[in-house]
């Protein structure tokens, strides 16, 4: 629900942002009338149901997280039927940390089978410090890297466009 939620407001943002563009600076949606602006949340939850997502799932396997793993695992379980349930195609990698000889180990490459995630989590072991600030850095490398890699291949016409969002 937190990725949705994230989702939802930056889709908010981005149709915000194109209000102003188009109003003016000195309007707001909620100078809009009410049909109007209903209209445009009708537009922004559409969008939440439709727009392609690429969720890069950085899982914490320290020491500290071994009586947790079962609730991560029933988590990762709720954020597929929730993410399964929209229409808009979805890609998923799952990460751990600390890697076992780097910031981060990947378990799973980008796939559209949420359901491989809870495949893989019988196989996960606990260990070491939490080494959070460089897991973060690793893994936002490895979506650059991906995003990067889409671009060289990209022939004009967006495949999988990327909707940024915190996480």
């Amino acid at each position: 629900m937190v990725t949705k939620q994230a989702m939802t407001q930056t889709l908010q943002g981005v149709v915000h942002g194109e209000l102003h563009h188009i109003l003016g600076e000195e309007r707001e949606m909620e100078d809009l009338p009410p049909d109007k602006r209903g209209e445009v949340m009708e537009v922004v939850d559409d969008l939440g149901e439709t727009v392609s997502l690429e969720v890069l799932i950085l899982v914490d396997t320290s020491a500290s997280m071994k009586p947790k793993l079962p609730m991560v695992q029933e988590a990762l379980s709720d954020l597929s039927i929730s993410l399964n349930s929209r229409t808009g195609n979805n890609h998923f990698a799952l990460f751990l940390f600390p890697g076992k000889r780097k910031e981060t180990e990947k378990v799973l490459d980008w796939t559209p089978k949420i359901d491989s995630l809870t495949d893989t989590f019988h196989r996960l072991t606990t260990g070491g410090v939490t080494p959070t600030g460089p897991a973060l850095k690793s893994a936002l490398y490895h979506f650059e890297k991906r995003r990067d890699k889409r671009s060289l291949i990209d022939d004009g016409e967006d495949e999988f466009p990327i909707e940024e969002s915190g996480f």
